[in-house]
């Protein structure tokens, strides 16, 4: 579910909300994370090389649109919206084709 709440970021597009949508996004995802494993849920099985490959890259991609501004200046303003767009989507239509093979399938 944290990828949902990651495809959010981009609502919150000015300098000064840098710092505290990536606090926000990282306490949630510690929060649930911790409250998962404390339930004694273990995620295994398929997922987990695709999830392995995701999370990384989505850290790489928050640290490119922190830098976006950067590196192009005003050029490409709408790539890093459209990074995170499609990575999120990705993101979300695999975790939706893993909850449908497990629960209907």
């Amino acid at each position: 579910s944290w990828p949902a709440y990651i495809s959010l970021l981009p609502l919150l597009f000015r300098p000064e909300e840098q710092l505290l949508k990536q606090l926000v996004v990282a306490f949630h995802c510690i929060i649930v994370t911790s409250l998962s494993q404390s339930r004694g849920r273990r995620r295994t099985g398929k997922g987990s090389r695709a999830s392995a490959l995701y999370v990384p890259s989505l850290v790489g991609l928050q640290v490119y649109t922190n830098f976006h501004q950067v590196i192009f200046g005003s050029k490409y303003a709408f790539l890093p919206l459209l990074l995170m767009s499609v990575s999120s989507s990705l993101g979300l239509f695999h975790l939706f084709c893993r909850q449908f093979w497990t629960y209907v399938v």
